[in-house]
C-alpha cells in the first residue's frame, strides 16, 4: 500500500520543563470512592439558569471544605451540583442565551480552585473549557493573532512531559505498561534479533522494566541484537531517557542499540516511518500509548494497488498509519487508550461530551489526590494544567479538526483494527501475577476492594486498567491477519 499523502505538518514546540526521568514512582494510596455516573434530573430551560446556578453554587460551597484531607473522597452529590451548573451553562449556549451562560459560569467560578480539593481543581479546568467555548462565538471581531493564541493548544512537547510526570505520579499507567511487558515478553519467546518500536507517550520506565524483563528470562536477553526506537519531540525527554536506558543496559549486561526519532504522532509522514529502521528478519513490537486516537480526526486518500489496479480510499489518518504498520509486520502491537467515549454521535450532543468527560476526568483527578501527591506540588500543577486540563479543554471547546483529543472505547478500536488487516494476539501472560500484585499493593489498606484494578480478558487478547470499578484504560494486543493487505 502506498502511504500517499498521509500526514500534514503541525506546530512545534520547545519545553521549558526539566524532565527527572529518575525521580522515585509513588505506590502508595488510600481509599477512593466509586464515582457514580448518574445524570443530574434537571430539565429547566435556559432563562431558569440565574435562579438555578446561584442554588447550586450556594449548595455546592456548602459542601466543599477548601483545605480538606488528602484522603477526601469523591462527594457523589457535590459532582451531580456541579453538574447541574454545567448542563444549564451548555443549555444556555446552545440557546444563545449569553446572560445566563455568563451566570452559570460565575456560580462555576464561585466553587473552582486551582489549589483545593480534587472537585475545585477539575470544576476548575471545566470552567475554563465552557468559558473558551462561549467566547468562540465573540472571536469574529478580535484581531487574527489574538483568535490563534486563543484556539491554539501548547505545543506538544509540553503536553509530552506532562505526560510522563502523569506516569510518575498515577500508577495506573505504570500497572498498564507492567502487564504489557509481560505480553510483550511472552510473544518474544525464543527470538534473538528484536526491534521494540514505541511510538510515543509511552514512560521511559517501562523499557526500564522490560530490559529487566528480558534480562530474567529463561533464555536471557537477546544475544544478537535488541533494539529500542523511541519518538518522541522533546530532545531533553530523548536524551534523558537515552542515558537512563543506556545505564540500565550497562548494569544489566543487555546489548541495547538505541535509536531515539525527533517527531510526533500528528507530524508522521513516510520520512518519519523510515526513520523507525525497521528491517527485515527483527522481531518487531510496535507499542502506542495514547497516541493513535489524536488522528482520528483527519481525513487523507490513501492509494491501494490491486490486481492491477489502482483506486483511492478516504480514511482517517489513524487508519492510514495503521494500515502503515500492518505492512511492518510486526510480531505485536501493543495499543494503549483511555477507555472512554468524549465523541460526538448518534443521538449524543455537548452536553453528553461534557456529562460523560466530567466523569472520567474526576477518577483521574481523585487519583492524583488520593496517591498523596501534595495539593501544592508543582508536579501535580504540571500534569493538571498542561495535561489533563489541555486534554478537557480540547474535548469541550474545541470542534472539528481542531480537536485532537477523539477518545474512543476498545469497542470501537477493534473494527478498526481489524479494517487495518489486524487480528487480536491471544498471547499468553505467565507474568500477569506480578501484575496483580501491583494492583493489590497499590489497593487499600483493609484489602476489601481494591483501589486499582487490571481485568484480563485472554480471549480477545486485551485487558483494562480499573480504578475502582471505573475502567480507564484498555490495553489490546494485535499482529497481522494473514492474507494479502496491500
Amino acid at each position: 500500500m502506498s502511504s500517499g499523502n498521509l500526514y500534514n505538518s503541525s506546530n512545534k514546540g520547545k519545553a521549558v520543563l526539566n524532565l527527572d526521568l529518575c525521580a522515585p514512582m509513588p505506590v502508595e494510596a488510600v481509599p477512593l470512592m466509586a464515582v457514580g455516573s448518574g445524570e443530574p434530573a434537571v430539565r429547566s430551560s435556559a432563562e431558569a439558569m440565574p435562579a438555578a446556578a446561584t442554588m447550586a453554587a450556594a449548595a455546592a460551597a456548602a459542601v466543599i471544605r477548601p483545605g480538606g484531607s488528602q484522603s477526601q473522597q469523591l462527594d457523589k452529590s457535590l459532582i451531580l451540583l456541579v453538574k447541574c451548573v454545567m448542563q444549564h451553562c451548555v443549555r444556555a449556549m446552545e440557546a444563545g442565551n449569553t446572560e445566563a451562560s455568563n451566570n452559570a459560569l460565575a456560580a462555576l467560578s464561585s466553587v473552582s480552585s486551582l489549589d483545593g480539593d480534587p472537585i475545585q481543581r477539575l470544576t476548575s479546568a471545566f470552567t475554563e473549557a465552557l468559558a473558551r467555548r462561549a467566547l468562540e462565538p465573540l472571536l469574529q471581531g478580535l484581531p487574527w493573532a489574538i483568535k490563534e493564541q486563543l484556539r491554539r493548544p501548547p505545543p506538544p512537547a509540553y503536553a509530552d512531559v506532562a505526560r510522563q510526570w502523569f506516569h510518575t505520579l498515577s500508577p495506573l499507567l505504570r500497572a498498564a505498561g507492567l502487564a504489557a511487558n509481560h505480553a510483550i515478553v511472552k510473544a518474544l519467546e525464543g527470538e534473538q534479533d528484536v526491534h521494540v518500536v514505541d511510538l510515543g507517550g509511552a514512560n521511559p520506565r517501562q523499557w526500564v522494566e522490560l530490559l529487566r524483563l528480558l534480562a530474567a528470562r529463561p533464555g536471557g536477553a537477546p544475544s544478537s541484537s535488541l533494539r529500542l526506537t523511541i519518538v518522541s519531540d522533546h530532545a531533553c525527554f530523548l536524551s534523558c531517557a537515552t542515558g537512563l536506558l543506556t545505564a540500565e543496559a550497562t548494569r544489566l549486561h543487555v546489548p541495547l542499540a538505541l535509536n531515539p526519532v525527533r517527531s510526533h504522532i500528528d507530524n508522521f509522514s513516510a520520512a518519519v516511518i523510515a526513520a523507525l529502521g525497521v528491517q527485515r528478519g527483527q522481531a518487531v513490537v510496535i507499542s502506542s500509548t495514547l497516541q493513535l486516537h489524536r488522528l482520528i480526526a483527519d481525513t487523507t486518500i490513501v492509494s491501494h494497488r490491486h490486481a492491477g489496479r489502482q483506486h483511492d480510499e478516504t480514511m482517517t489518518r489513524a487508519d492510514a498509519l495503521l494500515h502503515v504498520l500492518r505492512d511492518l509486520s510486526p510480531k505485536l502491537l501493543v495499543l494503549t487508550e483511555q477507555e472512554a467515549d468524549h465523541n460526538d454521535g448518534e443521538g449524543r450532543g455537548l452536553w453528553d461530551r461534557v456529562d460523560s468527560a466530567f466523569d472520567y476526568y474526576a477518577v483521574l483527578f481523585n487519583d492524583l489526590e488520593v496517591s498523596r501527591v501534595p495539593r501544592e506540588s508543582l508536579d501535580r500543577a504540571v500534569v493538571e494544567r498542561l495535561l489533563l486540563r489541555e486534554e478537557i479543554v480540547d474535548i469541550i471547546a474545541r470542534d472539528g479538526a481542531a480537536r485532537r483529543e477523539r477518545h474512543e472505547k476498545l469497542l470501537r478500536w477493534v473494527p478498526r483494527m481489524l479494517a487495518a488487516g489486524f487480528q487480536p494476539a491471544l498471547v499468553g501472560m505467565d507474568g500477569f501475577k506480578e501484575t496483580t500484585r501491583l494492583a493489590d499493593r497499590l489497593s487499600d489498606g483493609d484489602g476489601q476492594r481494591p483501589l486499582y484494578r487490571v481485568v484480563k480478558v485472554k480471549e480477545k487478547g486485551c485487558f483494562f486498567v480499573h480504578s475502582c470499578w471505573t475502567p480507564m484504560f484498555s490495553v489490546s494486543l494485535w499482529q497481522p491477519a494473514p492474507g494479502d493487505h496491500e
